[in-house]
């Protein structure tokens, strides 16, 4: 086995085979839960070769091993005889773990409302990046740029819809994901983001015409491509739905709770939560949409390179969130999107850079799974607790590289038109969408954020000599 010394080295760590109580992984992590804490020798658990950093989460011990982490845990589940699993998604395995009375504190209130924001959109990731891609190919084939797809055929035309659609009908993908994330019926919560796109509600809004909802009247709003309406929406729904469940006898709840649901739930909808939300996604949009007409260039530059301490701390989530609306609404973002994409290139340059002046096999290592990680995963925490912690000029390296990239991409209008996944061998493609100039000065912006850091790094180095990491990645 490549990784049997590392796992014998982490058994000993967490106080021995029979200590250990379940074991899964994600991307980057091994996550050990044992049966005694007291039996573990956490100094010991962050000295092994290998283990970038270890996080402590109540009683699980989370190790930070990079890209490797999969075999890694083969090897882990062999040597222990635990089942192995299939690697698990940080937000499912926090709803599945027993969850603790919090006390009500600005903090907690917080958290609560990143998480629920996060759990109602991150699902829809996949269908968002499709559409953005195929988005792309309409710029890049269509008009704009080649003409190979001519203007007015059905090619085009059919095309565009598959690009235009995810997004149009955002609320009623939301009114699911939304469902689900608050324990609501998830057919219900389908109908509740159809009404909102419902062509006779469409039309009364086109038309401007007075509507009440039982005698309340309704605020007249176009939903489509919204996000905090229906996160509004499905959360109040939950609540009525389950105080129905809870007093309807059982022989007739399939019959009354959803319709008495929906029923209760169109004058709030309507009438008040939609609305709420749409005023909150207009302001969210409002504050991000200013920062560049504040600060100008300089203020995209500060946001690139500020973005990696945003991730660090998780910071970065809350403010992704928030710019969702703005490229939802008008299917492009010149601010955060820009600038994390940018800060994510400066990590890989950084780390390559970091790779070729390594004088250490152990770093030189690092630096690849760490360049790795980022080039093909779009993974930059490795490289921030492997590398950047441990050398903080690599971190300075970075925040000038992107900060560069970004003042740039500022000067120059550049915006990102398509969600990519977020690997840096295809970030280039998040500025197709517009006119060819965008991709143009887009792709110039990042090989400025990747070149600096890199030649920064490689050429001036990062005190190799004068610390002595133990963030070491095991090959």
């Amino acid at each position: 086995m490549k990784y049997e010394q590392m796992v014998n080295d982490i058994l000993n760590a967490m106080g021995g085979v029979d200590n250990i109580q379940d074991a899964y992984h994600c991307f980057t992590r091994l996550r050990i839960t044992p049966k005694d804490t007291t039996k573990v020798d956490l100094e010991a658990l962050k000295s092994i070769k290998g283990i970038m950093k270890v996080v402590v989460a109540n009683t699980q011990y989370q190790c930070v091993i990079g890209t490797e982490v999969n075999d890694v845990y083969k090897d882990f589940c062999e040597i222990t005889g635990l089942e192995a699993k299939a690697a698990v998604d940080e937000k499912a395995e926090a709803a599945g773990a027993p969850k603790e009375k919090k006390k009500l504190t600005p903090k907690s209130i917080f958290d609560a409302i990143i998480d629920a924001i996060s759990g109602c959109i991150q699902p829809l990731l996949p269908g968002i990046i499709c559409a953005g891609m195929i988005k792309m190919i309409v710029s890049i084939f269509g008009p704009a740029i080649l003409g190979i797809i001519p203007e007015g055929s059905n090619l085009l035309t059919i095309l565009t819809m598959a690009g235009d659609a995810p997004f149009y009908f955002l609320p009623v993908m939301i009114g699911y994901t939304g469902a689900k994330k608050f324990g609501l019926n998830p057919v219900t919560g389908l109908i509740l983001g159809a009404l909102l796109l419902h062509p006779t509600f469409t039309e009364i809004v086109a038309a401007g015409e007075p509507f009440t909802v039982y005698g309340i009247p309704a605020t007249l709003v176009s939903y489509s491509s919204s996000v905090v309406p229906m996160i509004l929406v499905t959360w109040v729904a939950s609540y009525i739905e389950k105080f129905l469940k809870k007093y309807i006898p059982n022989m007739i709840k399939m019959m009354t709770v959803m319709p008495l649901t929906v029923l209760i739930m169109l004058p709030l909808e309507f009438c008040v939560l939609a609305p709420l939300g749409n005023n909150i996604g207009v302001a969210l949009s409002s504050v991000i949409l200013a920062i560049p007409n504040v600060l100008g260039p300089v203020g995209i530059a500060v946001i690139a390179a500020l973005y990696m301490i945003l991730v660090m701390t998780g910071m970065h989530l809350p403010v992704i969130m928030a710019i969702a609306v703005t490229y939802f609404t008008v299917g492009h973002e010149d601010v955060v999107l820009l600038s994390g994409g940018l800060g994510c290139m400066a990590v890989l340059g950084m780390c390559l850079g970091f790779f070729l002046r390594a004088k250490t096999k152990e770093n030189k290592e690092l630096g690849f799974s760490c360049f790795t990680a980022n080039l093909f995963g779009g993974v930059s925490e490795p490289a921030i607790y492997g590398i950047m912690l441990e050398y903080k000029r690599t971190w300075i390296y970075q925040m000038i590289g992107a900060a560069a990239g970004g003042l740039y991409a500022g000067i120059m209008h550049v915006g990102v038109y398509t969600i990519t996944s977020g690997a840096g061998f295809i970030t280039w493609m998040a500025f197709a969408g517009g006119d060819a100039s965008n991709l143009l000065h887009g792709c110039i912006s990042i090989a400025i954020a990747t070149v600096v850091p890199f030649l920064l790094t490689f050429l001036l180095g990062f005190g190799e000599d004068k610390v002595k990491t133990t963030a070491q990645v095991a090959m």
